[in-house]
């Protein structure tokens, strides 16, 4: 149980990196 938890922690972690570096990417093509 404690392991899946970790591994869907992680995978939250890296979607909210990956929508964070999108995010910036856009605004700098934008800007």
């Amino acid at each position: 149980m404690k392991r899946e938890y970790r591994y869907f922690d992680l995978i939250l972690g890296a979607f909210v990196a990956v929508l964070l570096i999108s995010n910036i990417a856009s605004t700098k093509i934008i800007g």
